[in-house]
């Protein structure tokens, strides 16, 4: 019968031995691991982004002992990757990895490289990988070679205009909501759904180790904002799911949000503000009016806000746009005929519109 020891049993048999035959079980196959990477220089851009630009690959220990019968399991052995930005590996990124090679993207190394190693944006840095092996307790710790890499990071997106809104229910995880500031000038907007009583924080990035992070003044519930570490969550104090115009003002560290709908209007309606209403998906995360007949379209369209000529969202460049930033009526292109109508609002900074013959 084949024995197989798990690690505490296996390093009390090394140390006590049997006593019957003075036989002593010895972990043998302990050796320092050979990695290998490719790609040896690695410049940062949009275009590989999403590509993978770094692989890594190592053997894994085949462990044994000298006592007949008696075998180890595969799981004894634990393989941290670390990344450092200096030879000495004086701070690291790590990770455990039960398999025996890695792939990472563009992003990935980016992120790595800016914000966990605090390397310089387009200036060309080494980052410095190894394998480190542990067996447990009371056995040395085993360390690969080390490959170094030329890395040039890069600022991939501009998101300082940016203010981000993930969720409790997410383990405020899901960055998908966010607001925009036009004008870089502390003052965020955007459209936004939220269900009833909807819990989140703003985040100044959507990464949770850099991110200024900013939830609801304890003395100033729930629109006052406040970054200390007694600060509450922020919450929508209505009890039922509903779209919102929100905005943001981070130098008076206050928010508001407010309940809106939105209608079409035209010369198809003889300008009316109100008869031609929106309807949110929340499947889609879209605006939509189905099989809408429009007979006069010469002189465009406007979404308008709460039935509202001052607010409203048209076409800037091809992108809808409010009309306090530049946005103006959107031409209908096919000219008259039956429409299905779109408005994708998720991202404030690129919000669209599509209108779809039938």
């Amino acid at each position: 019968m084949k024995y197989i020891l798990s690690t505490v049993v296996l390093l009390a048999l090394m140390l006590t031995g049997c006593k019957k035959d003075e036989t002593k079980a010895t972990l043998l196959g302990m050796k320092e691991p050979l990695l290998t990477a490719t790609n040896a220089d690695i410049v940062i851009s949009k275009a590989n982004a999403e590509e993978v630009v770094f692989t890594a690959f190592w053997e894994r220990n085949n462990l044994t002992t000298n006592v007949d019968g008696v075998g180890v399991p595969n799981s004894t052995a634990t393989y941290t990757f670390q990344a450092a930005a200096d030879a000495s590996f004086t701070t690291t990124f790590e990770a455990v990895y039960n398999e025996s090679s890695i792939e990472y993207t563009g992003e990935f190394i980016n992120v790595l490289a800016l914000n966990r190693l605090g390397l310089e944006p387009d200036v060309r840095s080494e980052i410095f990988f190894r394998i480190m092996v542990s067996y447990g307790a009371n056995v040395d710790i085993k360390y690969s070679n080390t490959v170094s890499v030329g890395v040039t990071p890069t600022i991939l997106n501009d998101d300082s205009d940016i203010l981000w809104m993930p969720s409790k229910e997410s383990s405020f995880t899901d960055f998908s909501v966010r607001l925009w500031s036009p004008n870089k000038d502390g003052k965020f907007e955007g459209v936004v759904y939220a269900l009833g009583w909807w819990n989140f924080r703003f985040y100044t990035t959507n990464n949770p180790a850099t991110a200024d992070i900013y939830g609801s003044d304890p003395n100033n519930a729930p629109y006052g904002l406040y970054s200390g570490s007694d600060a509450w969550d922020i919450w929508f104090d209505y009890a039922n799911a509903d779209v919102y115009w929100v905005t943001a003002n981070m130098n008076t560290m206050t928010w508001t949000p407010k309940s809106i709908k939105l209608t079409l209007t035209g010369e198809f309606n003889g300008w009316n503000t109100g008869d031609t209403e929106f309807t949110y998906d929340p499947t889609t995360k879209t605006f939509r009016i189905e099989n809408l007949e429009m007979s006069n379209v010469d002189w465009g369209v406007q979404v308008l806000v709460n039935e509202d000529w001052g607010f409203f969202f048209g076409d800037l460049d091809g992108k809808l746009v409010s009309n306090a930033n530049g946005g103006g009526n959107i031409t209908v292109a096919g000219g008259v005929g039956n429409y299905t109508i779109v408005l994708d609002m998720n991202n404030p900074k690129e919000m669209t519109y599509t209108f779809t013959k039938n």
